[in-house]
């Protein structure tokens, strides 16, 4: 028989699995489980290749893929200030990362957890 704190985990557990499931079923097959980093689009700069996301500057790589939930491949045009985002950084290089994929993210992904 399960103690009191032991059931209290497990309560949790599940409800985050619910919550995080819940996210994966609204997303399409070519989202990823997880994201380098996700947050809001504060400012958008493309022409000069940053976005600032929750606060923080981020520098967009010239090969970008961009993802939406309606299609797998779309253009930085996609993109609006105030939309969620989860993005994918390079590995090249330590000093400058540059986000190689982002992708459009419902604007409920995450309720739960903000």
């Amino acid at each position: 028989m399960m103690n009191k704190s032991t059931a209290i985990i497990a309560l949790i557990f599940g409800s985050l699995m619910i919550s995080a499931t819940g996210w994966a079923d609204n997303l399409p097959d070519y989202y990823p489980s997880s994201f380098h980093r996700w947050g809001v689009i504060d400012r958008l700069d493309i022409a000069g290749g940053d976005v600032v996301v929750n606060d923080t500057l981020m520098h967009i790589s010239e090969n970008v893929k961009i993802h939406t939930p309606n299609t797998q491949f779309a253009t930085v045009h996609a993109l609006n200030k105030g939309a969620k985002i989860g993005v994918a950084f390079s590995t090249t290089s330590p000093v400058k990362r540059m986000i190689d994929e982002i992708w459009i993210l419902p604007g409920d992904y995450g309720a739960s957890s903000e």
